[in-house]
């Protein structure tokens, strides 16, 4: 529909009206809320952005509405730092035009009282200009206060909690002023500050805001049961931290009951609660069963609704496995470290070493139940993986080396297991920080020389 709108513009030879302008912002606005194209919502927006830019320069309110919608579709693309550029030059436009514009044109028509002669005509366009600076304002504030938003998201992911408490503030003071009404707006405020603070180790303070942003979510967006979700979450975790387990048991516990009575219409991070509860169950009340049970449905969730989050599938595998390890379920924790190693070989970034956690700990695991030859090839793998990433004088590359010489040692191969541990010793003498591996492997490797020479081996 739009696009029609866009082609008969064309064929009026109107493609540089104002109206233009409305109708490549609103197409810009369908294609990013509706069909989630960010490219061509972009592409759409700067076509409006050039025609104000070069025919309507003055028009300063409406460049800053088009350039707070682009900072909305960079955020989306996760392009922060473009996002930070355009709700900056959002916010001083506005502030540059509602604070000369309207001032100055109301001098403009004063000037020519004695032109015009007519008190009353220049009473009615000084009350339409005051009337245009107090909508206009509103306006104003309304963008100032989206862009104060966006940008306060981007600085908590910048990690720049100052700065997303101060945005995210002045996002509440704008928003207030213009619509008092806009709940969603104001609340989403409240937990950015909520969590900037909660960062920062302030925990009542951060546990206080998230409260108020979840009671406005309760009281007037009842139905946006995402944020309620999420809200929920945030205070969940600043109790599991402030040690308060029962509290944040029953924080999650809430999140997850709204979840199951809405699964199909929320795409909540639900996989971040049941995380949250295996973790509570695991080191509050251990309870290794009721543990797995969240850890496991929170990689269900994970495979089924977010498919590509590697990380937090591995990461919720992990516990699983480790989990068994300390339940001394040695062959369930072998399949879920397995898993981790299958899921990590496929998808870890190049140069990145992660993979040599998950050999490691299948190595251990292996020695424990005597079982040195899978320990071995566990081994050889993992040093294989870690020269390729680390110097040649890393610590655990000499770890690696240690690791190897004992299982060959256990499999009665002395040579071999002699030869390893000398290697390691060579690393661990760079290493001026693991001394006391440097000594007990010069121990073994003494004992280990003298068995051999009675041998004659």
């Amino acid at each position: 529909m739009y696009d029609q709108g866009l082609l008969m513009f064309r064929k009026l030879n109107l493609s540089n009206h104002i109206l233009a302008v409305t109708l490549l912002d609103n197409t810009g606005k369908t294609y990013i809320d509706e069909k989630d194209n960010c490219d061509k919502a972009l592409y759409y927006y700067q076509q409006a952005l050039n025609i104000l830019e070069t025919y309507y320069p003055s028009y300063l309110a409406r460049i800053a509405v088009i350039l707070n919608h682009m900072g909305h579709v960079f955020f989306r693309q996760r392009k922060l730092d473009k996002a930070l550029d355009f709700y900056h030059r959002s916010i001083n436009l506005l502030k540059e035009y509602y604070s000369s514009d309207h001032v100055e044109t109301i001098s403009f028509l004063r000037n020519y009282d004695n032109i015009l002669e007519n008190d009353e005509f220049i009473k009615h366009h000084e009350q339409v200009l005051i009337s245009r600076k107090e909508n206009g304002t509103t306006r104003g504030n309304t963008c100032i206060g989206s862009s104060s938003n966006g940008i306060s998201h981007i600085h908590l992911r910048q990690n720049q909690f100052d700065e997303a408490f101060a945005f995210a503030q002045q996002s509440i003071t704008f928003t207030e002023k213009s619509n008092p009404t806009h709940y969603i707006m104001i609340a989403d405020n409240l937990s950015n500050i909520s969590r900037a603070l909660l960062y920062q180790d302030k925990l009542d303070e951060a546990f206080d805001f998230e409260q108020r942003a979840l009671s406005i979510f309760k009281i007037h967006e009842s139905t946006n049961v995402l944020k309620i979700i999420e809200s929920l979450n945030q205070m969940g975790e600043v109790q599991r931290k402030q040690g308060k387990y029962n509290e944040a048991c029953d924080l999650f516990q809430e999140a997850l009951t709204i979840y199951e009575k809405n699964p199909a219409h929320v795409k909540a991070d639900i996989p971040f609660t049941l995380m949250s509860l295996g973790s509570i169950k695991y080191n509050s009340d251990r309870d290794f069963d009721e543990a797995l049970n969240y850890y496991q449905r929170a990689v269900n969730v994970l495979k089924e609704i977010y498919a590509t989050d590697y990380s937090r599938i591995i990461f919720s595998l992990k516990w699983i496995a480790f989990i068994h390890y300390q339940k001394q379920s040695y062959d369930h924790a072998i399949e879920f470290y397995e898993q981790c190693l299958r899921i990590d070989e496929v998808n870890s970034i190049p140069g990145q070493l992660t993979i040599d956690e998950f050999l490691t700990n299948l190595s251990d695991i292996q020695q424990i139940r005597l079982e040195y030859e899978s320990s071995l090839a566990y081994e050889l793998n993992c040093l294989l993986m870690r020269e390729k990433v680390l110097p040649p004088n890393h610590q655990d590359i000499g770890k690696s080396l240690n690791n190897i010489g004992l299982c060959y040692e256990h499999l009665n191969q002395r040579k071999l297991a002699l030869d390893y541990y000398k290697r390691a010793l060579v690393v661990y003498e760079q290493c001026p920080l693991v001394t006391h591996r440097r000594w007990s492997i010069e121990l073994k490797i003494e004992e280990l020389s003298i068995e051999m020479d009675q041998f004659n081996i």
